[in-house]
Parts: C-alpha cells; sequence; structure tokens
C-alpha cells in the first residue's frame, strides 16, 4: 500500500510539474505574439513620421526655391537660377521617396501632380528669362535705322555710291497650347514667341557738299514709326512677362497647396496611426493582463486542487511511514528477542549439551557391554547432530545481524583441502562413495584469507554430496584464477540432481526439498553457505540436472601472503613448566552449574589432576590466599559474579604470581571472539 501510495504521489507530482510547464509555454506564446504585434504597429508608426519629416522637408525646399525663382526674375543672375534648378531636383527625389513609401492611391495621384507641376514651373520660368533677354533696347535703333535705309532718296545725285547692309528684326507671335492638369482637367494657354530675321538694305548717298540739303522729314517720320513698333512690342512682351510670372506664382501656389494637402493626409495618418497605435497598446496590455489573469486563476487552481491531493497522499504517506516505523521497530525488537533467545537458548543447549558428551565420554571409559557402547554412541550422534544445529543458528543470526566478521590470516590452502578431505573419507567410505581430490599444485604456498570461513563452506557443501549421493563418487577440485587473484573450487557429485525449481530454492532457510525429505538435515546448510560466499565477496554458480548429479562452483578472491607469518601459540602456564607430571598439578574449576562442575572435575580426574571446585565466585579469591593453584578454570554466565569480573579481581591482587596464573575461560558463548577474552585478562 506504501508503494502504491508513493507511486500515486509520484505520478500527481510529476503531472502538476508538467500542467504549469505546459501552462508556462502557452502563456509565453500567447505574450510573445502581442509584444510583436505592438512591435510591428511600432515600425509603421516609424514610417509615417518619416513621410511626414519628407514632406516638411520638400515645403522647406519649394519656399527656398520661390525666394530664389523671385532673386534671379529681379537680378537675373545665373546662380540663383542654378541654386533652383539643384532645390527642385532635390525636391522631386524627396517626392519620389514619398512616392515609394505611399500606398494610397489618391497621394500617389497628389504627387504626381506636383512632379508635373514642377516641371512646369520650370519651364515657365526657362520662357521668362527667354522673353526678358529678348526685350533688349538696342532693337529700337537697329529697327530705325533699318527703316531710314529701306526707304528711297528724295534727290537725285550724280556721283552716287552704293552701300549695303545686314539688318536684323525680331518677330513676335502668339501660340496658342492646350496643357492637361491634374485630375483630368485642361487648361489653354498662350506663348510668346519671338523669331528674328537677318536682310540686307542697300542705299546710295552722295557726298554733297552741303548736308543741310539731306531729306529730314523722313527720318524723322521713319524713327517716330519705328519708335511706336518697338514701343508696341514692349507692351506685348511686358504683358507676356507679367503673364509668365502669374502663371509661376499660380504653380508656385499649387504645388504648395497640393503639398499642404498631401501634408494634411500624412498628419491625419499620422493622428490615425498613433490613435490606432495606442487602441492596439491597450488592447495588447489589456490582452496581457487578461492572459497574466487567467494563467494566475488556472496555476492557482492547478497548485490548489494538486497541493490538496498531495498533501493527502503525503499525510497519508505519514501515517504509513509512521506505522512502518512502528513496525520496524517491532520487528527490530523481535529480532532482537529473537538473537538474544536464540543466544539464550543455544547457550542453555550447549551447556547441557556439553555436560551429556561428557558424561557419554565418562561412560564409554567405564567398563560397559557392547550394547550399552551402541546405546551411548547414538547418544553421541544425537548430541552432535544438536550442537551442530546449535552452531547453525547462531551463524545464521550472526550473519542476519551483520555481526560476523572476516578475518585475514595466513594459511596454506593445499593442506587445508587436503585436511578437509581426509576428514571426509571414512564418511564417503561409509557409504561406499568414491572421494577424488584435484588441487593445484600453486595452492601449495601461504595466501591470505578466512580459513576458518573457507572450511565451513567446503564442508556444508561436501557434507550435502556426501549425504544426497546414494553411489557413486564425488569430486573435489580446487584451482586458481587466470590472474591469480581468486581461487576456484568444484564439488561435483552422482547424485539424484536438481529440477530448475529446485534449485531456486535450497538456498532458501528452512527449506528442504521433497524428493530428499527422508534424509535427515535442517535446510540451513546451504543458506549459511551462500551468506558466508556473499561476507567473503564471492559467488557460487550451480549446475544440475535431475538424474545427472550436482556440480557446485565457488569463486572466492584470495591474496597471495609476501611473509609466512606462524600462528601465536598460547602462553604456557608457569606451573605447567616446571612440573614434569600431569598429576603433580593444582587446578580451581569455578562453575554454577553443579552437573558441569562435577563433570569436568571427573574428566581431569582421568589424568591424575587434582580438582579443586566451588559453585560461588566469591570464595575464589579466599581460596587463592590459603592455597596454590597452577591452572584456573572459570564459566563466564554465573549468578553471583561472572567470570569477566572475577579475573579482574585476580589480576588485581597484590601478589605477583596473580598476573602470571593461567586461567581459562569456559563458556557455551561463541558470540565473542578469543581476542576478547585476551583483553579482559584470560590466558585462554
Amino acid at each position: 500500500m506504501q508503494r502504491k501510495v508513493s507511486k500515486n504521489t509520484k505520478l500527481k507530482v510529476i503531472g502538476g510539474y508538467s500542467l504549469l510547464f505546459l501552462l508556462t509555454i502557452v502563456s509565453t506564446i500567447l505574450i510573445y505574439r502581442e509584444i510583436t504585434k505592438l512591435i510591428v504597429n511600432e515600425g509603421s508608426v516609424s514610417d509615417a513620421n518619416r513621410k511626414l519629416f519628407i514632406v516638411s522637408n520638400t515645403i522647406t525646399n519649394l519656399y527656398e526655391a520661390e525666394t530664389l525663382s523671385n532673386a534671379f526674375i529681379q537680378t537675373n543672375e545665373s546662380r540663383y537660377f542654378r541654386n533652383y534648378v539643384t532645390i527642385l531636383e532635390e525636391t522631386e527625389a524627396n517626392i519620389d521617396s514619398l512616392r515609394d513609401m505611399t500606398t494610397q492611391l489618391n497621394q500617389i495621384l497628389r504627387l504626381d501632380t506636383v512632379t508635373t507641376l514642377l516641371q512646369d514651373k520650370l519651364k515657365n520660368l526657362e520662357d521668362l528669362v527667354y522673353v526678358k533677354r529678348s526685350l533688349v533696347p538696342e532693337d529700337f535703333y537697329n529697327q530705325a535705322i533699318a527703316s531710314i535705309e529701306s526707304g528711297k532718296d528724295t534727290t537725285k545725285q550724280e556721283n552716287v555710291t552704293v552701300y549695303s547692309r545686314m539688318i536684323t528684326t525680331w518677330d513676335t507671335t502668339y501660340v496658342v497650347t492646350t496643357k492637361k492638369r491634374w485630375f483630368g482637367r485642361t487648361e489653354t494657354d498662350s506663348t510668346l514667341s519671338i523669331t528674328p530675321s537677318y536682310h540686307f538694305v542697300y542705299d546710295t548717298l552722295s557726298y554733297l557738299t552741303n548736308p543741310a540739303l539731306s531729306n529730314t522729314d523722313t527720318v524723322v517720320n521713319i524713327l517716330r514709326t519705328t519708335w511706336e513698333n518697338v514701343q508696341k512690342q514692349q507692351e506685348n512682351i511686358s504683358r507676356q512677362i507679367s503673364r509668365r510670372e502669374y502663371a509661376l506664382i499660380k504653380q508656385s501656389t499649387e504645388i504648395s497647396d497640393q503639398l499642404k494637402r498631401i501634408l494634411g493626409e500624412y498628419e491625419k495618418e499620422e493622428i490615425h496611426h498613433a490613435t490606432l497605435k495606442q487602441e492596439k497598446r491597450e488592447q495588447t496590455v489589456t490582452t496581457m493582463i487578461r492572459i497574466f489573469a487567467w494563467i494566475a486563476v488556472v496555476a492557482f487552481i492547478l497548485v490548489v486542487f494538486f497541493t490538496f491531493f498531495i498533501l493527502r497522499d503525503l499525510s497519508r504517506s505519514q501515517r504509513y511511514r509512521r506505522e512502518l516505523e512502528n513496525a520496524n521497530q517491532y520487528a527490530d525488537q523481535l529480532l532482537k528477542s529473537r538473537e538474544r533467545m536464540i543466544l539464550t537458548v543455544t547457550h542453555d543447549i550447549k551447556s547441557p549439551l556439553s555436560s551429556i558428551l561428557g558424561y557419554i565420554e565418562l561412560l564409554t571409559k567405564t567398563p560397559i557391554n557392547d550394547r550399552q557402547r551402541y546405546f551411548l554412541k547414538n547418544m553421541q550422534g544425537s548430541s552432535n547432530h544438536i550442537l551442530q544445529l546449535v552452531g547453525n543458528l547462531l551463524d545464521l543470526s550472526k550473519l542476519e545481524n551483520n555481526k560476523m566478521q572476516v578475518e585475514e590470516v595466513v594459511f596454506n590452502p593445499y593442506h587445508l583441502f587436503q585436511e578437509i578431505k581426509d576428514n571426509f573419507m571414512p564418511l564417503a567410505a561409509s557409504k561406499q562413495l568414491k572421494l577424488n581430490s584435484k588441487f593445484a599444485q600453486n595452492l601449495n604456498t601461504d595466501y591470505k584469507g578466512d580459513a576458518l570461513r573457507i572450511r565451513q563452506i567446503i564442508t556444508n557443501i561436501l557434507s550435502n554430496a556426501v549425504k544426497y549421493t546414494a553411489q557413486g563418487s564425488i569430486s573435489f577440485t580446487a584451482n586458481l584464477s587466470v590472474d591469480n587473484s581468486h581461487i576456484i573450487l568444484k564439488i561435483e557429485d552422482t547424485g539424484s540432481g536438481m529440477t530448475p525449481e529446485e534449485q531456486k530454492l535450497i538456498f532458501e532457510e528452512f527449506t528442504r526439498l521433497k524428493s530428499h525429505s527422508a534424509i535427515e538435515g535442517t535446510g540451513l546448510g546451504l543458506t549459511i553457505t551462500l551468506k558466508l560466499i556473499h561476507l567473503l565477496q564471492g559467488e557460487i554458480r550451480l549446475q544440475s540436472q535431475p538424474g545427472s548429479g550436482s556440480c557446485f562452483t565457488i569463486i572466492l578472491p584470495l591474496k597471495k601472503a609476501k611473509v609466512t607469518h606462524t600462528a601465536p601459540s598460547a602462553p604456557t602456564p608457569p606451573a605447567a613448566e616446571k612440573s614434569q607430571h600431569a598429576n603433580n598439578l593444582s587446578v580451581l574449576i569455578v562453575d554454577d552449574d553443579p552437573l558441569q562442575l562435577a563433570m569436568t572435575a571427573n574428566m581431569l580426574a582421568n589424568y591424575d589432576i587434582h580438582a579443586t571446585t566451588t559453585t560461588h565466585p566469591g570464595e575464589v579469591i579466599p581460596l587463592l590466599k590459603d592455597r596454590h593453584f597452577d591452572l584456573i578454570f572459570s564459566d563466564i554466565q554465573m549468578p553471583e559474579m561472572n567470570g569477566f569480573e572475577l579475573v579482574r579481581h585476580i589480576r588485581t591482587l597484590p601478589t605477583p604470581w596473580a598476573k602470571e596464573l593461567p586461567i581459562v575461560a569456559l563458556s557455551a558463548d561463541s558470540d565473542k571472539q578469543e581476542e576478547a577474552y585476551h583483553q579482559a585478562g584470560f590466558t585462554a
């Protein structure tokens, strides 16, 4: 149930974050779109501002051009005309730029009209310049002289000389033209056309000795007529100049009006765009506020929704967790209680078993018949079986509570395997089984490892092989790996074999196969073996088929020892070194169990060793003060004073021999290592 709640909570958390993430993406896209629209609108407004700037610049240029044209008309200087043409070109370039930026048809037509008016204005200005230049004062004199010379002499004289001279005359005519104005409107206009003509005049004059005889009245008439004609021409040219000036002023006014209209349209467009911009900005802000509001509302709803369910799951999970912690505490208490129970039961079993085995050993040395010896042998076998079961329970308890330590000692694997094989030879021979062995020679040297656990592993598997093999043989081989870092053990039998389902069951606790139910066993041997292999960081492989036997392959790490060390020997009691015969020893035995005490004393008596016994640890100190003992055997668990307290009191006595007196601990508690007894003051 806890796993299901945890899984649902995880899915809810993931789903909530996923929805919030999706909501964030959607809101980001929507806001990005609104901001993009706002940026596009800003760009269009900047285009309108640019149009306004160009129009304003164009009007300024036109005002400047008007000033230059007036200056040119007044002074007739060419530099004003050149500047005027340059400004008109810039104005036309501005109008072209406006035409490219404008999309509305009416504004494009207005810009075309302005261009036409500018061209007409330039043409009229050129015509005006031409007309003004035609009004030259010396034309009057030329015409007068030509008229005088064209007349006939009134006096005939001899000795006449003929003269020829080219006379230039100017003919003025008006040409009517039709011009197309904007929006399809046409207008008629007359243009003054001045055409020069050239002709030769021949005159005969006599060199009169009296100049007063010349005909003066004819000259006066000619001059008057000529002057009148010139006056008429000047009046016509003046009217034409006035007409041209009026046309220029009118065109300038029309151009300015058109540009003002265009400027007004652009101003309206700018105002319109500014209004649209403000509206769109407000609309965008409103939309963004609405989006943020919806996002906040949806996010709040999602947070509240998932928070409610997640908190509910968490509260449920916390409740399950508390229940699980309570269950774990209860299970730990049960495990500790079971451990204490196993230690207590095994201790209480091993103590009487030791007495039973001791008394059986004592009985076998008394005069008994064969039937009694048979009974004692069966009793001894059953006791050993119970003792083995107790040992397995203790080992299993230590392995489950991680209290079994790995010890690295220097040993010779070849000798160890040979010894194990020799111990199993009688058992295999009793069942008429052949025990084959082959050990690699490179194992016949010193290595470092836990020899005790390796012996226990091999012993468990070999005992099962012998137990479950009815006939045939058993093979035990040992080799090193290629890199010499692991030892490979193989134990193969010709027993009944196992199915794949049975192979999965044999390593479980208290499990026995149905096919082997008739054979004695507890179902803990292979379980302990597997845990010991894992403790040594090794591995085990099983190959088996029904009717073809089984093969166990064990791979364990092994280190080669650099220096060979011998195991330290236990201190030799000083009294034993001095004594040459065992019957000279004096031993003190301390135990609260009278049966165990009597059994130990009788066993020592078989070796002619005198033993003094006591069931009260408090009597030991007075006995040591009154008598000399060569050796003390002390039990550990005693009600008045345990063995550790007793040995501490003995070692603190103010006599030199108290620190050297050998004291041996007697205990059925296998939970403590031998080193702990040495540190407490025991000799062994």
